[in-house]
């Protein structure tokens, strides 16, 4: 059996298999590429027989290695990491789109970290589609390029979105930003439980 790992963010996957004594690890560098796994390795399982290791690795150990099942877990995986990606974003873009409606002026008392929160998610979600995420999550949002900006900015400051990598857009939600979301999501909302 192929398990899968997966760092949508990170921009790659892994899947390990273990074939006989051999413990097989399949690495994509790229979540986008198609196809097989840029990397193999092979090493010995844990806990695997010392008398069958002695052999090394052997041509039948090579050709037994189920490349294709794990091809074939990795594209489901992306297309669950797609659904859930799109997920996300509709509803961070949904909830911006509220919070600004509902107050399109703060001043100083600023925005609330559940805004940030969202900002970080889609601007994410927007880096790994786009070549453009500012302006992908400006358009969505229905803002300027320099707000957008701005809400990215004060994102990273409250701990929502890490620093983008030197000379790349992008960045990723933090574990601050995950906590957040899963707390938002097991709220009861307002119209949940009525008839």
């Amino acid at each position: 059996m192929t398990e899968h790992t997966d760092d949508p963010q990170a921009g790659g996957s892994q899947a390990t298999a273990q074939v006989g004594p051999w413990l097989v690890t399949y690495i994509w560098a790229d979540d986008a590429a198609q196809g097989g796994p840029m990397e193999l390795s092979i090493k010995p399982a844990p806990g695997a027989d010392p008398a069958e290791l002695a052999r090394g690795i052997t041509t039948s150990t090579l050709r037994a290695i189920p490349l294709a099942q794990a091809i074939e877990g990795r594209k489901k995986l992306q297309t669950v990491n797609q659904q859930r990606h799109n997920f996300v974003l509709h509803t961070a873009i949904r909830e911006i789109r509220r919070m600004v409606e509902e107050d399109p002026r703060p001043g100083s008392r600023g925005r609330p970290d559940l805004f940030y929160v969202m900002v970080a998610f889609a601007y994410a979600i927007q880096a790994l589609r786009s070549k453009s995420p500012v302006i992908a999550l400006a358009q969505a949002a229905d803002a300027d390029r320099r707000t957008a900006e701005n809400w990215i900015r004060l994102a990273r400051e409250r701990g929502t979105l890490s620093p983008p990598t030197p000379g790349m857009p992008g960045g990723t939600w933090t574990p601050k930003a995950e906590q957040a979301l899963a707390d938002y999501v097991a709220q009861p909302k307002e119209d949940e439980g009525t008839n």
